[in-house]
């Protein structure tokens, strides 16, 4: 397997284009491109996809160009978010260090090559048709109602994620049950997990590890030689795609601005 700066390039590269097919699909979305390889994405005012992805990955920032970054959000009245990789270049972080930014929480990359090994689960998984969409972007935002409600917006978001190009999204049951649900998108040679959710009655049941198994089974089936997945240091989904045979690439920074916009510092 690829090591370091190689490999961050190539798992970067999935999150950008699931984010491209999702605006193409919505109208109201918008991305921008800047030097140094990073994308600026906008989904609506309070979606959690509207960041910089991607910043400093295929080589130096300028500051024009970072300033450009930040107008994209704060013209559409957004906050600026970005999720930087370790291994961007070293002008990125000075950017951010000369704009006064904060860091908001970190997310894991975990990665594992393929063809997967096949598991058996109590849990039954099946492939959603288009019809069933609503019904899985449901299934998913209700597994993170813990979190508080949803953004305005995000059953059409979550629909259009689970109907990206050459994405696949399964629903899991338990004794028939609808019990939580999950995405893989394919492109090129590697493949991404996303969208993992179990609803809380369903937890602690195999309903994720089932669901990343089967994932695992389309991406090799599809030809992937790669699987990438992003969660929460130390969660459970962490500890269950851990036990899928991934591993932790890298531990990315999800950043903010310090200050608010008016004070002239961001």
């Amino acid at each position: 397997m690829k090591t370091s700066l190689d490999l961050a390039r190539q798992l970067e590269a999935p999150e950008i284009s699931v984010s491209d097919a999702c605006v193409e699909c919505l109208p109201t979305s918008v991305a921008e491109r800047f030097s140094g390889g990073g994308v600026g994405f906008y989904f609506g005012p309070a979606s959690p996809l509207s960041q910089a992805v991607g910043l400093g990955m295929e080589g130096p920032m300028e500051d024009a160009e970072f300033a450009r970054m930040q107008e994209f959000f704060r013209s559409r009245n957004v906050p600026v978010s970005i999720s930087l990789c370790p291994y961007a270049d070293p002008s990125v972080l000075d950017a951010i260090a000369c704009h006064s930014y904060r860091i908001t929480h970190f997310e894991q990359t975990l990665v594992r090559e393929l063809p997967a090994v096949e598991a058996t689960h109590a849990v039954t998984v099946e492939r959603v048709a288009p019809a069933g969409l609503r019904e899985w972007a449901r299934t998913v935002l209700a597994g993170f109602q813990e979190f508080g409600p949803m953004p305005e917006g995000m059953e059409d978001l979550f629909a259009v994620l689970g109907a990206a190009t050459r994405a696949q999204p399964f629903l899991a049951r338990v004794d028939g049950a609808i019990a939580g649900g999950g995405t893989v998108a394919i492109r090129g040679d590697e493949a991404i997990c996303y969208g993992d959710s179990t609803l809380p009655v369903y937890r602690r049941r195999g309903v994720q590890s089932a669901l990343i198994s089967a994932r695992l089974a389309a991406a090799s089936s599809a030809g992937c030689q790669l699987a990438m997945a992003c969660t929460a240091p130390g969660t459970a989904s962490q500890r269950n795609y851990e036990r899928a045979g991934f591993r932790i690439a890298y531990n990315k920074a999800m950043l903010a601005p310090g200050v608010t916009a008016s004070s002239g510092n961001v």
